[in-house]
């Protein structure tokens, strides 16, 4: 007659790669809920009240709310605006991804999720990006594209000084910023991670 001490070696047989599957199910399933929880305690959710998976698939929301935690370490007063659709003169409207109102100024951002190499001058119409494969990609020059933000921003709101608007362009931390040729300081250029130096 089979003892319980005879099955222990096939239980274990089953039950081992069970549990190498299982445990990082469980514990993704657990980050999923903390974070999920602690998005809908945010001024993004209030603001945006985009359900968090919907969120997180949208590489641009997904940006948008990675740039505003880190800009909750900023200190001083802050206020977060997000998507504001500000009109221009001929009817339509300029989407600004995310404005910020500090103690130091107002800051205007235009967040790009991309990865891959950054290249771009601030003359050039067109950015681009490159994968480590070779493969390329153009992209609408985005200091031109928060210059426009920025000055429908300064036409809807005429009794601030020009010197109050901050215009930055942040990219994801999976970009490499290689080669951006800025003639001004009108602009910053920076990867998500520098974003606590803006103060």
């Amino acid at each position: 007659m089979l003892r319980f001490s005879d099955y222990v070696p096939i239980l274990w047989m089953f039950l081992l790669p069970t549990a190498f599957i299982a445990i990082p199910i469980v514990i993704g399933i657990i980050i999923y809920i903390v974070q999920r929880n602690f998005y809908l305690k945010t001024e993004y959710f209030s603001a945006t009240r985009k359900p968090y998976g919907t969120m997180r698939r949208d590489l641009g929301s997904y940006g948008e709310y990675l740039t505003y935690r880190c800009m909750l370490g900023l200190n001083g007063y802050k206020k977060f605006l997000f998507n504001c659709y500000i009109p221009k003169q001929n009817g339509t409207t300029s989407e600004i991804d995310l404005i910020m109102l500090h103690t130091s100024g107002i800051y205007v951002f235009e967040s790009k999720n991309y990865s891959g190499w950054i290249y771009g001058a601030e003359s050039q119409r067109m950015w681009t990006q490159t994968f480590g494969n070779g493969h390329k990609e153009h992209f609408y020059n985005p200091l031109m594209q928060n210059s426009t933000h920025i000055k429908w921003l300064r036409h809807l709101i005429t009794d601030i000084d020009e010197s109050i608007y901050n215009s930055v362009i942040v990219f994801s931390n999976r970009c490499r910023l290689m080669k951006l040729d800025l003639t001004t300081s009108n602009h910053k250029v920076i990867n998500r991670y520098n974003v606590l130096a803006l103060s």
